[in-house]
Formats: structure tokens, C-alpha cells, sequence
């Protein structure tokens, strides 16, 4: 085979399932829209860990974030690298790229 198959022409058998991350582009801005609010709750714990059952809630928030955006992180990149001429799909991947950067 010497041509590039597009991606709408390769069997669905063979292709990534990102449906199981997310079901839709609107579940995905869902779960961004999330993590930029629980991002904000972070700073709550400045100066404050000091005490082990706060330290523990701020472990277990970072915790959240981090399941939250290697979900988002890696659905925006597969999705990118299915077809990286698409610019819906650079966009999220850069998106994603800049919320990993906040959290």
C-alpha cells in the first residue's frame, strides 16, 4: 500500500475508541469546565497544611484533577492524531496541553 488511508475509510475495527473516555465533544467540555473550577479550589489549602486531615483533602483533590486530565489529555490527543490536519481537534489538543500546565 504506498497512499495514506483517511480515517473515514479505515475499518472501525481498527481505530481508537474514544468513546469510552467521552461519549461526545459537550462531555468533554463538561468535564474541562469541571476541572477549571475544582482547579480553583486548590488555592483554598495556601498556608494551611499544616494540619494532616487538610493535607489529606488537598491530596485528595489533586488526586481528582489528575484522573480528570490525563482523561481529558489523552482523549485530545488521540483524538488529534486521528487526523492532525483537522483544526477542531489541534485546538482541544492545545486546550488540554494548557489546563495539564494550570494543574
Amino acid at each position: 500500500m504506498n497512499e495514506v488511508v483517511k480515517r473515514a475509510e479505515v475499518p472501525e475495527e481498527h481505530r481508537w475508541k474514544t468513546g469510552d473516555l467521552f461519549a461526545s465533544l459537550e462531555d468533554w467540555e463538561k468535564e474541562f469546565n469541571q476541572v477549571k473550577e475544582q482547579l480553583q479550589q486548590i488555592s483554598q489549602y495556601k498556608g494551611k497544611l499544616n494540619d494532616p486531615a487538610t493535607l489529606k483533602k488537598c491530596f485528595q483533590l489533586e488526586d481528582e484533577l489528575s484522573i480528570l486530565m490525563e482523561r481529558l489529555y489523552v482523549y485530545s490527543h488521540l483524538k488529534h492524531h486521528e487526523d492532525m490536519a483537522e483544526a477542531k481537534y489541534q485546538a482541544l489538543s492545545d486546550k488540554a496541553k494548557k489546563l495539564s500546565v494550570e494543574v
